[in-house]
């Protein structure tokens, strides 16, 4: 799932399935996830969330990219969540960005990758990558 965009005319280049180019010099959009906004990726096999713009602001929303408890595969591991964002990005209102192996998965978990000028967490809003392994 790549979510982006441009605020000034240019063209956005599609990479194959899983990532996208930005033209250099061009101002990007910003990007809100809000009112119970939910990208989910969870899979046995998991898959990929990539944001791209000027400012990223989630409220009361979330990103999963998990490795579910179906996952039986050794070598199995969760998708990534990248968020490339120019300018701010803020997390509010109880807002989630989460990349975990679920209770009774095999595999490992992904990256969660933040760049940003400056980040803000407030409202209760996490950031979390969890393992939790029963023996």
């Amino acid at each position: 799932m790549i979510l982006g965009g441009l605020s000034s005319s240019g063209t956005v280049t599609l990479n194959g399935a899983t990532s996208v180019s930005f033209p250099d010099g061009v101002q990007r959009a910003d990007v809100s996830l809000t009112n119970g906004s939910l990208v989910d990726v969870t899979s046995v096999n998991g898959g990929t969330i990539a944001i791209n713009g000027a400012n990223f602001d989630m409220s009361a929303s979330a990103l999963q990219a998990e490795l579910t408890s179906g996952a039986g595969i050794p070598d199995a591991v969760a998708g990534n969540i990248t968020i490339n964002a120019q300018g701010n990005s803020n997390l509010s209102d109880r807002s989630l960005i989460a990349n975990d192996v679920e209770t009774g998965a095999i595999g490992n978990g992904g990256l969660i990758e933040l760049t940003t000028s400056a980040l803000t967490i407030t409202g209760g809003s996490r950031v979390q990558s969890c393992y939790i392994q029963l023996r």
